[in-house]
């Protein structure tokens, strides 16, 4: 969503009064760059305006149907230059300032529901991601730590992107995992990743199969979920058989 403003006229203390409030959107501003905040000359329906962009949002709606999106207001003053009465030169011109107060208009977004048929490991993504699943080591001693990193990157709404605890063997210690988020909102797209660390610690010595993943999202492009399998490895650790029963690592 882009609030650019046109202007045929002299503009000056030009002041935001009214800012929307995006009910039923996730919404991230855009950054822009000093080009895009500059003035410049277009032509729209055949006459000359000068313009400014004043603000760039995405907006991720949160529920389908018809959402409206709220006018923009803004207080300017228009200089207004006229012909001073005491002097009949041309040259003798004195500026007024006029106040004016105005407003964008509304729009109303038609926002459609997903397909029902969500497949299996639906993390809430709409746009274009990929995918990457690491272990740090696929042998280690009973007791020393394991990381797996899931990492998801790409286009879209890379926030609201939220994936479930992998089912791992129960005589592994599972902490909760690390989350780091990278986004950007430059160029006027949202992109950036986000990343899980899982801290795994094998309580007993043998051979382990770690959990299949499956990770899907909804392409808008394409009108279809696309989905992606990681087929879990095999751990061999070291050590006694563990017989009891691992506890739920929680990380502070």
């Amino acid at each position: 969503l882009t609030y650019k403003l046109y202007s045929r006229v002299s503009l000056r203390n030009i002041q935001m009064t009214k800012q929307p409030k995006y009910n039923n959107f996730l919404q991230k501003d855009i950054e822009l760059g000093d080009d895009a905040k500059q003035q410049k000359i277009e032509v729209y329906n055949g006459k000359e305006f000068r313009t400014q962009t004043f603000n760039k949002v995405a907006l991720f709606p949160t529920q389908a149907g018809k959402i409206e999106v709220p006018p923009i207001a803004f207080d300017a003053e228009i200089l207004y230059r006229s012909q001073d009465p005491f002097f009949r030169s041309s040259f003798f011109t004195r500026t007024r300032a006029i106040p004016y107060s105005f407003k964008s208009n509304p729009i109303i977004i038609d926002v459609k529901s997903l397909p029902n048929s969500k497949p299996k490991g639906y993390i809430g993504g709409v746009g274009k991601f990929e995918y990457e699943v690491h272990y740090d080591k696929n042998e280690t001693a009973a007791n020393d730590p394991i990381t797996l990193s899931i990492r998801i990157s790409g286009q879209g709404n890379i926030n609201l992107v939220n994936m479930e605890k992998p089912d791992f063997p129960s005589s592994f210690d599972v902490f909760d995992p690390k989350v780091k988020e990278n986004v950007s909102t430059r160029a006027n797209k949202v992109n950036g990743s986000k990343t899980y660390e899982y801290l795994i610690i094998p309580r007993g010595g043998g051979d382990f199969k770690m959990p299949d993943l499956v990770f899907s999202h909804f392409d808008p492009e394409t009108g279809a979920y696309v989905s992606k399998n990681f087929e879990g490895p095999y751990i061999s650790v070291s050590g006694e058989t563990f017989d009891g029963e691992a506890s739920p690592g929680v990380l502070g």
